[in-house]
C-alpha cells in the first residue's frame, strides 16, 4: 500500500487502549496526513489531545488536520484544519453579513467550537496552510473548490460500519467528483482499505481516507 496516498482519520471509540498510542502507530506508518476527528470530545479535552497529536505527527513528518476547532488549531500552532460544508457555509455567511465580526453563534455548536473567538472568519481560514473540506455531493465539491479548499474528503464511497445502513456512493461518484474538483485533490472515505485503494486511485482521486483499518 502506498501510504503517501492515504489520509488517516482517528476514532478513539474503536480502541480500548490509549488513543494516543494508536496515533503513534499511525504516524510511524507514514500516511500523507492525519485528521484528528474526535468530534464528540469536549473542547478542553480535544485541545489536550490535539496538542499531543501535533507533537507526535511533527516528530514523524505527518501533517495533522485539526477537525473543526479553528481556535484550537491556532492556539497549538497547527497549520491545517478540516471542516464540514455546513461549518464552511457558516463561516462564509457570517463574514459576508458582518465582515470581521466575532462568530459567536458558531461557537455555540460543539462541532465548530473555537471558530469565532477572534472574529474575521475568512481571514483566519486564509492564514492556514491547508483547509480540508468534507463533501457528500458534486454540488458540495464545487462549493468547496470555489471557497479555496486545499483538498476534499468525499464520502461515503463504500458501505462502512461507521455509517451502518448507508449505501456507498461508489467509484463512479468518486470519479465524477475528482473531475469536478480538478486540480484540487479528492480523497475518498468510507470503507477504504489497502485492498481497494488501487481501484480508488484509478478513478483519478488523489487517494483514500482510512479510519477503521488503523484500529484492527
Amino acid at each position: 500500500m502506498n501510504k503517501n496516498k492515504v489520509i488517516a482519520v482517528t476514532n478513539r471509540h474503536l480502541t480500548d487502549g490509549d488513543p494516543l498510542d494508536v496515533i503513534r502507530k499511525i504516524a510511524a506508518a507514514g500516511p500523507r496526513a492525519l485528521i484528528l476527528r474526535e468530534k464528540d470530545l469536549p473542547e478542553e479535552a480535544y485541545a489536550a489531545m490535539a496538542r499531543q497529536a501535533l507533537e507526535i505527527c511533527r516528530g514523524a513528518g505527518v501533517q495533522l488536520f485539526v477537525h473543526s476547532h479553528i481556535g484550537i488549531a491556532e492556539e497549538i500552532g497547527c497549520r491545517a484544519v478540516h471542516l464540514s460544508i455546513p461549518l464552511l457555509r457558516q463561516i462564509l455567511n457570517a463574514a459576508e453579513q458582518s465582515p470581521g465580526r466575532d462568530l459567536n453563534a458558531a461557537e455555540q455548536s460543539p462541532a465548530s467550537a473555537g471558530v469565532g473567538s477572534a472574529g474575521g472568519g475568512i481571514e483566519r481560514l486564509e492564514a492556514f496552510d491547508a483547509v480540508s473540506i468534507s463533501c457528500h455531493s458534486i454540488e458540495e465539491v464545487r462549493e468547496a473548490v470555489a471557497a479555496g479548499a486545499a483538498q476534499i474528503v468525499l464520502g461515503n464511497i463504500f458501505e462502512t460500519d461507521c455509517k451502518k445502513g448507508k449505501p456507498g456512493r461508489g467509484l463512479d461518484f468518486l470519479r465524477e467528483a475528482a473531475e469536478a474538483a480538478s486540480p484540487v485533490p479528492v480523497y475518498g472515505i468510507g470503507g477504504i482499505t489497502p485492498e481497494n485503494l488501487d481501484a480508488v486511485l484509478q478513478t483519478g482521486a488523489a487517494g483514500g481516507c482510512m479510519m477503521s483499518w488503523w484500529y484492527r
